[in-house]
């Protein structure tokens, strides 16, 4: 199994969230797409809504709600920068 890479969830006020995933799908600007460990580098623009991940301890997916920003995919790091971020059920 391929190692999880590490996530980061950063709004103005604060880093939100920051932690190793196995797997997330996110909200893009045309619909949503997923991500995966040592995936090809990448800058998206977001519109914001729900953002699934799946935490590498295994402990089960969760779901966040985050506002438009910018996702950047690079050396086995995504860096989530958003106007707002909340974590959801």
């Amino acid at each position: 199994m391929a190692e999880p890479f590490l996530l980061k969830i950063v709004t103005p006020e604060k880093a939100f969230y920051s932690g190793r995933v196995s797997s997330m799908v996110a909200p893009g600007n045309i619909g949503s797409f997923g991500i995966l460990p040592n995936h090809a580098p990448l800058i998206a623009c977001s519109n914001g809504g729900r953002l699934k991940i799946n935490e590498a301890d295994q402990s089960g997916d969760r779901f966040f709600k985050i506002g438009s920003g910018i996702i950047e995919v690079l050396n086995n790091q995504v860096t989530i920068l958003t106007k707002d971020a909340e974590a959801i059920s």
